[in-house]
């Protein structure tokens, strides 16, 4: 349980007091009892709530009595006038950083009901004892008159017996569990209390000595403290807050057999009862169950301690600012020095520390709250110690008068730099392209809509950036997101600062230009071309840029901005159509050209093929038209290469199971690339299927026999006889002889068994 929730849900009445006396806060246990409101309370010190004539003697033994933690009775008056007594205890303790004291009182007007009437009964009862002592003396003075007076001995026997029934009576109805010993320490007496605290019943207990009363508590006979003090012996070590008054002691223990073996906290009030000589004739010991009250103590005790590590250990600043007299700071926990830069100590001696650490563009927010304007949370800037900024998060609450007038303020200040970071990253990333840097699509739509109603003239620039899928399928991801960033950085170096740039799809850009004309869009134009030609030329080992551009104007708020944006998108896509062919033929060209500066094949490999392959179209009476394809599928076929890794192409040794896959894939990026030229497009099929096998071992269709394309089984043969006989990384070029074994071998398996006979004799002939 916290300790807010056991102070508000204790049946005890509680106060916070501060250390002269005067009331911070009152449970809802408190305000029944006096009568009195919270806010009623915070005008009164403790002592107002003594009764007059008690309330002087009370003011001046209250601080010793605070100091030293005595608990004592008085008497309380409610807000009616009424009084009431009371039993007063106070225990010091930190709450906040500050020394308060916590005051525990509890109405004790049943319990001095039922001592006067339990006093009322000893009086009488000790009357009655001295009577019966009176006669007994005058019985043994006479003792021959007496038994000559039998009669009159009887009948003082039956008084003597209803004196003592009467005594049984009045023990039996007494609320705390209670028994009486005899001087041989024997159970005389055993009311209904303590049958339901033991569970023993007053037939079994009446007569017992040897400390049998103390077996329900301890599980073994012990003398106990009604025992202890029979035998006046002062081993109390068991015992806490002993307390002796006369005949009377109190104090309190732990009973670890009671209530089958759950154990209790009790309270014990031992009296002697003596004789009119003052002989002790007989013992009487009441016992209360504290445990609920130990307990209550207990997590009254741990939620304190648990409050002050919170309020010591916690990272957010805490604080209460009070106006009265005038304004301060009253409490300030140690996070304000890692926070602010100042130590709480700066803040209580000066109030300004406050004022002069908010941004100054930013106390307004503060401002407001002292002129009654309140807002429990707000946003703010504070100004380190060291000069950095800080930003805080105030949550305050405000504490009011009876008339309503703040008279002070609790609240927390939370470090919120971070989260402001953050934020401020995710602004931007909502309004900024991943990859460009460049305005997103969803900050472009809402310039569009900002300049909706907008009266000078509004330009649009519609940009689309050729080739892009077929770069990414070739180079990867990679190599694309490259070429959207020179994009962003030639389209960044032609805007101005009235033109809002932004990526919005995947290959297109835009551009805003506000208070232009046709002219001007027409110069933003040229002006990007010929900073996309001056790239080309600067950058020959990448894949050119080519950008297709399309623009539209508005003259005046008339025509809506999605039209203004259809027109631009329509203007650049016919551009697009136009240029379409020759951008991607460029592309490729680069492509080839990038494949002969990075792959050692390349070194005169096609121009042997190709007279390799004109040489077998001849021979099998292949019309002119088919061999050119097979010359150009000679040139081609290895295109789809300059898509695989460096560190795979120039291997010197055998590749691994995962290498070798990744070389598979270089057909699958050919096919892909000549389709996207027109003048490579009737040899897209054989570039994907060149490496296929007779037997249908191959790759990537797994065809075997006359499934795969004739000019394919002829590239197949070529390729091979060629590559035999020249240098690779990983061998060195194999002797003649020794390639005409090679293609024997795998005639029937890798080749078409037809063609190596036809090759082996064209190469024999030659020789």
């Amino acid at each position: 349980m916290s300790y807010s929730n056991l102070f508000m849900e204790s049946r005890n009445i509680l106060f916070i007091l501060d250390k002269l006396g005067r009331i911070l806060e009152a449970n809802p246990s408190a305000q029944e009892a006096y009568g009195y409101s919270q806010e009623e309370f915070l005008y009164f010190t403790i002592f107002d709530l003594c009764a007059v004539k008690m309330s002087t003697t009370i003011y001046q033994q209250t601080p010793q009595v605070i100091e030293e933690g005595v608990l004592f009775e008085t008497m309380h008056r409610r807000k009616d006038k009424s009084t009431f007594p009371v039993e007063v205890s106070f225990k010091k303790f930190h709450l906040q950083g500050k020394h308060v004291i916590l005051s525990n009182i509890r109405d004790i007007s049943r319990l001095k009901e039922t001592e006067c009437s339990l006093k009322q009964s000893n009086e009488e009862l000790m009357a009655t004892i001295e009577e019966l002592t009176a006669a007994n003396e005058q019985l043994l003075a006479a003792e021959e008159e007496l038994r000559q007076q039998y009669d009159e001995l009887q009948s003082s026997r039956d008084v003597l017996t209803t004196l003592n029934q009467q005594l049984t009576e009045i023990i039996e109805f007494l609320p705390d569990a209670t028994f009486i010993l005899d001087r041989e320490q024997k159970v005389v007496a055993w009311n209904r209390a303590i049958e339901e605290m033991t569970g023993i019943l007053k037939e079994k207990i009446i007569g017992q000595g040897n400390y049998a009363y103390s077996v329900p508590f301890y599980g073994q006979p012990t003398p106990g403290l009604i025992g202890v003090f029979m035998q006046n012996n002062t081993n109390l070590s068991n015992y806490q807050n002993i307390k002796r008054y006369g005949n009377i002691i109190t104090g309190e223990v732990f009973a670890p057999a009671l209530y089958d073996g759950k154990g209790a906290y009790l309270q014990l009030k031992t009296s002697l009862l003596s004789n009119s000589q003052g002989e002790t004739v007989a013992t009487i010991e009441s016992i209360r169950d504290i445990t609920e009250s130990k307990q209550a103590q207990k997590a009254l005790i741990e939620s304190e301690a648990r409050f002050r590590s919170l309020s010591e250990n916690a990272l957010d600043m805490i604080y209460h600012i009070s106006f009265i007299p005038k304004p301060h700071f009253s409490y300030i926990n140690s996070a304000a020095k890692k926070i602010t830069g100042y130590r709480p100590e700066e803040f209580y001696q000066d109030i300004n520390v406050h004022k002069n650490g908010i941004y100054p563009e930013d106390w307004p927010l503060v401002a407001s709250v002292f002129d009654g304007q309140f807002q429990v949370k707000s946003t703010l800037r504070w100004i380190h110690k060291d000069g950095h900024l800080v930003w805080l998060e105030i949550f305050r609450v405000p504490i009011y008068d009876l008339s309503g007038k703040l008279i002070a303020i609790q609240g927390i200040a939370r470090d919120i730099n971070e989260r402001k970071e953050i934020e401020e990253k995710l602004l931007y990333l909502s309004q900024h392209d991943t990859i460009t840097g460049l305005y997103s699509r969803s900050f472009f739509e809402e310039e569009m809509e900002r300049l909706e109603h907008c009266s000078k003239p509004v330009g649009f620039l519609m940009i689309d950036l050729d080739g892009l899928k077929l770069v990414n399928d070739t180079f990867g991801h990679k190599a694309g997101d490259q070429m959207l960033i020179d994009v962003a950085n030639i389209l960044g170096k032609c805007c101005k600062k009235n033109h809002s740039l932004a990526r919005i799809g995947g290959d297109e850009f835009a551009i805003l230009l506000t208070d232009c004309s046709k002219e001007d869009l027409a110069s933003y134009s040229r002006s990007i071309k010929q900073s996309l030609k001056q790239y080309n030329r600067e950058n020959p080992g990448k894949p050119p840029l080519s950008l297709s551009i399309g623009s539209a104007l508005r003259e005046n708020s008339s025509k809506k901005m999605s039209q203004l944006f259809t027109e631009a998108d329509n203007s650049m896509y016919r551009e697009k159509l136009h240029r379409n062919s020759s951008s991607r033929s460029s592309i490729v060209s680069a492509m080839m050209k990038a494949l002969e500066t990075r792959d050692f094949i390349t070194e005169g490999h096609g121009e042997r093929i190709e007279t390799l392959l004109k040489k077998i179209g001849k021979r099998m009476g292949l019309t002119g038209s088919q061999i050119f394809d097979l010359r150009l599928l000679a040139q081609f076929h290895d295109i789809g290469k300059v898509g695989i890794p460096d560190r795979i192409l120039f291997k010197p040794g055998p590749l691994t199971a995962d290498e070798r896959k990744e070389m598979e894939r270089h057909s699958e990026l050919g096919y892909r690339i000549a389709q996207s030229a027109p003048e490579l497009l009737p040899i897209a099929d054989w570039i994907l299927k060149h490496h296929e096998w007779w037997n249908g071992k191959g790759y990537p269709l797994g065809l075997k026999g006359e499934e795969i394309p004739l000019e394919c089984r002829i590239l197949a043969i070529a390729d091979a006889y060629d590559a035999m006989g020249n240098d690779r990384p990983y061998r060195k070029a194999l002797p003649h002889s020794a390639i005409i074994e090679e293609l024997k071998r795998y005639a029937g398996s890798q080749f078409d068994p037809k063609l190596v006979t036809l090759l082996v004799e064209i190469i024999e002939e030659e020789l």
